[in-house]
């Protein structure tokens, strides 16, 4: 009777050993995929946080072009000119409407400086191009648009102006 009750005991142990390596198996097993699963959402929100490759530019959204601004050009604005069509867009910044409510954006006049866009190449002027099908000129305004244009207007224009060069298209 013993030997029968000592083999009894023994499957006992046996399943129990084998219960105890599935329950870690399966421990093991769910551990790893919740890992897999933790990466898989770090992945996916480091893709959603790659940079904007626009990010630090003057993007003009309506033309598909984009300018970086110099040391020292920061907040710069666009704006439509009246009369002008989808072809001139205006120039200021944000400092320079600020200081002067005749620098701020206005549809009748131009702050800093303008950028033109044609199908051809301009006679005179700063050409840029062609960039998606266009050519570009710059110019600075003809007329300060502050009571304090040496102070106020004259460095920005030119940063504008040198910023203006770096046109290319959106990316």
């Amino acid at each position: 009777m013993k030997q029968i009750n000592q083999c009894g005991f023994s499957t006992v142990i046996v399943i129990t050993v084998i219960l105890l390596i599935g329950i870690i198996g399966f421990a093991a097993w769910r551990l790893h995929e919740i890992n897999l699963q933790k990466t898989e959402r770090t992945q996916n929100t480091d893709s959603q946080m790659q940079t904007d490759p626009n990010e630090g530019y003057v993007v003009i959204k309506e033309w598909g072009v984009r300018f970086k601004p110099v040391e020292g050009l920061r907040d710069v604005i666009y704006y439509r000119i009246d009369n002008n069509g989808d072809n001139f867009f205006a120039f200021t910044t944000k400092d320079l409407a600020e200081s002067d409510k005749n620098c701020s954006p206005n549809p009748t006049h131009i702050a800093l400086g303008g950028l033109t866009r044609a199908k051809e190449p301009f006679m005179t002027g700063n050409n840029y191009g062609p960039i998606n099908g266009y050519y570009y000129s710059s110019r600075a305004s003809q007329a300060p648009c502050s009571l304090r244009p040496n102070e106020l207007e004259g460095p920005i224009i030119t940063k504008f102006l040198q910023s203006i060069e770096t046109l290319e298209a959106v990316k």
